[in-house]
């Protein structure tokens, strides 16, 4: 005859088939003798234990559905015997399931999944009773808790479960992670001192760990968000004497040559925001060259911030969002190369420094330079409407005469004669004596010659000659 087991052994027996099938991969066959023993010992022990088992095989496969059978599993067990460690081990497997989850959406940069799923896992976590599970699981447990409380918002239950997590597992090989996540934590707070001492912790104590190079870039930026120039640089160079091929090297530099500008050390600042530059052309180029050129236009290097503003520039052509030269650095340039006689590259500066749109934003000075620098460079038409604006600013008869006069060489240069001769007169009703009267006389001849009216032109000549003894007006 068939043996049969006493009642009291069929649900150990098939306890011991289910886990056979299951620890050898075959998960579909143990989940149905899993669910044998949970419906018809559902009270037992090994009822409980194969419920837990169930959830794991649906674990292990992947299942969508898990958080929702964990739930039930747990109302069904809480009320047959709530103090069953299988209560806390599905609590830890659905917090574990969340976990993941969060990591997964983190990594595809969905935020708001994320932080939901942190939520989610943070609660059960929270409930797993420390003494129902295996100790190998405390630890994890207890920094994946605090990990979640931080990732899902709950900035004061991070720092506690954090702060619980390094004072119990002070050897642990999370130590650093967990530093440098409560130190984030303290910054979300805006407790800066709190996050410098982590971050400080890490790279004294852990300066091995991948956590130190982010703790010393940290560091700097702290400092730097509090305006502590000198200890800002100090953590930057440390970060590029440790960490040499760090991803943040760019960054160090840039942010070394900000604390140099407003030490005004502006030649020590000049190669590190040129590394800057050359190490993250998109990140730091535009950023980097425009300090470049404060500190050539603080040192007055005029040669060096030519060069520099003259690239930044022509760059900015194909970028017109891109951040603007101060207009008085761009004033200083052109007024400075205008001294200079240096027409050419005083035009492009003057002209960036002005405001054609609306004319009274630019000073008179500037409108003067820049239609006299397009007067030398033989750009007649170009320099009409600064020559005009600058006219519109200037009430002193003398400035009024030159201004007029120059306008009238530009007309007569573009064969408008009409024009021409009416600045010429104008220039005369200005000023009625001097060299500048002159030569308005002598612009009127060459307006008449040019027309072919040589008897008038030889008459405003002749007039030039009588009244005016100048070599270079009248040399006969």
């Amino acid at each position: 005859t068939a043996f049969n087991p006493p009642d009291d052994t069929r649900p150990k027996m098939l306890l011991i088939v289910a886990h056979s099938q299951r620890l050898t991969d075959n998960l579909k066959a143990a989940i149905e003798t899993y669910t044998l023993v949970e419906q018809n010992y559902r009270e037992t022990p090994e009822g409980a234990e194969a419920g837990y088992r169930r959830l794991q095989c649906l674990n292990q496969m992947g299942d969508a559905g898990l958080p929702t059978y964990v739930g039930t599993y747990l109302d069904q067990q809480k009320a047959i015997d709530a103090s069953s460690e299988y209560v806390d081990l599905a609590r830890l497997m659905r917090a574990e399931w969340h976990f993941a989850k969060a990591q997964s959406a983190a990594a595809e940069g969905k935020r708001e999944e994320a932080g939901n799923a942190y939520a989610q896992a943070a609660v059960d976590y929270a409930e797993v009773r420390g003494n129902k599970v295996p100790e190998k699981y405390l630890e994890p447990r207890l920094y994946k808790l605090g990990w979640s409380q931080a990732e899902s918002g709950d900035s004061s239950g991070a720092v506690v479960t954090l702060s619980e997590f390094i004072r119990s597992f002070p050897k642990s090989d999370l130590q650093p992670s967990a530093l440098a996540k409560r130190a984030e934590t303290y910054q979300s707070i805006q407790d800066y001192s709190g996050a410098l001492g982590d971050y400080r912790e890490i790279v004294d104590r852990y300066p091995k760990a991948s956590e130190a190079e982010f703790a010393l870039q940290q560091c700097a930026l702290i400092h730097g968000h509090r305006r502590e120039m000198p200890e800002m640089m100090a953590a930057y160079r440390e970060l590029l004497e440790k960490f040499p091929e760090s991803s943040a090297t760019s960054e160090a530099h840039y942010w070394i040559g900000v604390g140099l500008f407003d030490l005004e050390k502006y030649a020590d600042a000049v190669p590190e925001l040129s590394a800057a530059r050359e190490g993250d052309p998109k990140d730091f180029g535009t950023k980097a060259s425009l300090r470049i050129i404060l500190c050539h236009y603080q040192a007055e290097n005029l040669d060096e911030l030519a060069t520099e503003a003259k690239a930044y520039l022509e760059a900015g052509k194909s970028d017109p969002d891109r951040a603007v030269i101060p207009p008085q650095v761009l004033a200083y340039l052109g007024s400075k190369l205008f001294e200079r006689q240096d027409f050419a590259d005083a035009e492009p500066f003057l002209a960036a420094a002005s405001t054609p749109d609306e004319p009274a934003n630019t000073s008179s000075e500037i409108w003067d330079m820049l239609g006299q620098s397009r007067m030398k460079l033989e750009r007649y038409a170009d320099a009409i409407d600064p020559l005009n604006f600058y006219l519109s600013m200037t009430q002193r008869p003398s400035l009024r005469a030159q201004v007029l006069l120059s306008l009238g060489r530009a007309y007569l240069a573009l064969k408008n004669f009409d024009k021409a001769s009416e600045s010429a007169r104008d220039s005369l009703s200005s000023l009625k004596e001097g060299r500048t009267n002159a030569e308005a006389r002598l612009l009127l001849g060459d307006v008449s010659a040019a027309q072919g009216d040589h008897e008038t032109a030889a008459r405003e000549y002749l007039v030039v000659s009588q009244i005016f003894v100048d070599p270079e007006i009248t040399p006969l």
